[in-house]
């Protein structure tokens, strides 16, 4: 396969992730190589020669009978594609599946079927945050070192999320990988994609956030499939222990690999490159040291959030979820202030402690590992705001993205104190009543409250 990299003036995204793979030990990553490509004669530019993700003896060497690749990406899923016949939605975390290998034929809908099964009994095991269980269905190490790769280079690409590959060989674990697609990372400048090629602006931007398990990172949407396992203490540790294991090397070993392609396109290919396809006010030294610093700025960056990361309390898994009830709390806002509200949605922590059937002195806000906006049904929403819960309510009283909202919830440090405000250009009702959930960690039982918020608004 020949990669363009139109975006990357280095050429060198994605490369720098292969190599780092490589050196880490993660099964099945790309090799590189580079190519001038010239067409009847017309020279077309620099590109990246290298392997395409699927099954195959000498790629995803996986079992030709009951061997699975899928893909976790946004366009290939339900949502964007319904009409393929190869995809799912995942049973407890809704991600995107497109099912890679078995393929044509060999993916019947019973096959298919058994698939999305399988990957959910992984999921259920994330989901109760039991580290044990999720140890011996998935390779562990390669999960972790997945999830440094992605947040070193900023792939904010994890969150919709997008070229996310894992593959199961017959009864084996499953495995992240191989790596794919890392041109919108490195802070990526997504405001002007269009019109420019800017990266590298700030190092501190974080996907994962610096308390994974609360989502806190890149506009906080991130799929709890990847973030939920920060709720056990023992995923935490060696997390930290597989990090402080490769924090010293992993950029200079990786950055010499990058010095012999460095050589090569300095002997020319850069420089054609860079005149066949110009890039207003960019040149490739410039470009690879500012990327060789920013990564190094990074890893000093990441040190200190990883090292900070919370280490949870608890080390049981979850063996009982448990709905306690619903609490129901009423709020006015004034449809002159829109947004910007004074009040706040405020949760009385005495009141919450009865209804979870704990006493006010053992009550502690650390242990509410998550608050859901819910569907008017009372299934699970997604978060769409800014905050690291929370979202955007439509007139019936399902979350949504802002040009269907018209009330919000957000929820940022203060977990019983929640910020709110209307869009007045739809908001014309004089009451809403939205429910979110609180789901709180009670030993190894996971309990959960609805909060029932009726807003009345007055002018």
């Amino acid at each position: 396969m020949l990669l363009a990299n139109y975006r990357d003036v280095t050429d060198l995204m994605n490369t720098f992730v292969f190599e780092a793979a490589a050196k880490l030990g993660m099964p099945f990553t790309n090799h590189t190589r580079y190519v001038e490509l010239f067409l009847n004669g017309d020279y077309k530019g620099l590109y990246q020669l290298t392997e395409q993700v699927q099954e195959g003896d000498n790629r995803v060497a996986i079992s030709e009978t009951n061997g699975i690749l899928l893909s976790l990406d946004l366009d290939d899923g339900p949502g964007l594609s319904p009409s393929a016949t190869d995809n799912f939605s995942s049973s407890v975390f809704a991600l995107p599946a497109c099912v890679k290998y078995p393929k044509d034929e060999a993916l019947t809908p019973a096959r298919l079927d058994s698939v999305q099964r399988e990957f959910a009994i992984l999921e259920q095991a994330i989901n109760r945050q039991d580290f044990k269980a999720a140890d011996s269905l998935m390779d562990m190490r390669a999960f972790i070192h997945y999830l440094q790769l992605q947040e070193l280079v900023e792939n904010v690409e994890l969150v919709a999320p997008r070229s996310v590959y894992l593959f199961k060989d017959s009864a084996g674990k499953w495995t992240m990988g191989p790596l794919w697609d890392f041109d919108a990372g490195y802070d990526f400048d997504w405001a002007n994609m269009t019109v420019g090629h800017n990266y590298f602006a700030d190092y501190r931007e974080l996907v994962l956030g610096s308390d994974p398990v609360k989502r806190n990172g890149y506009d906080h949407n991130i799929s709890p499939f990847f973030t939920n396992l920060f709720g056990c203490r023992e995923f935490v540790e060696l997390y930290k222990a597989e990090w402080n294991a490769i924090k010293a090397t992993i950029v200079p070993d990786t950055w010499a690999e990058m010095e012999r392609y460095v050589a090569y396109m300095q002997q020319g290919p850069a420089a054609r490159e860079l005149r066949r396809w110009p890039i207003s006010g960019k040149n490739f030294s410039d470009e690879v040291r500012n990327m060789h610093y920013w990564l190094l700025n990074r890893v000093s960056y990441l040190n200190k959030i990883i090292d900070a990361y919370p280490l949870p309390a608890w080390t049981e898994p979850v063996t009982d979820d448990r709905f306690c009830g619903t609490l129901t709390v009423k709020t006015a806002m004034l449809w002159s202030a829109g947004y910007a509200q004074a009040v706040t949605v405020n949760i009385d922590a005495t009141a919450l402690a009865a209804v979870l059937g704990v006493s006010p002195a053992a009550f502690s806000t650390q242990n509410i590992t998550s608050v859901i906006p819910l569907n008017a049904d009372l299934t699970a929403g997604t978060n769409h705001t800014n905050g690291i819960y929370g979202g955007w309510f439509d007139q019936d009283g399902n979350p949504g993205y802002f040009d269907r909202g018209h009330v919000y919830i957000e929820v940022f440090n203060d977990l019983l104190r929640w910020n709110c405000g209307l869009q007045q250009s739809l908001c014309a009702h004089d009451s809403h009543k939205v429910t979110m959930q609180i789901q709180y960690r009670d030993g190894s039982t996971l309990k959960r409250v609805n909060v029932q918020v009726e807003f009345t608004i007055g002018r």
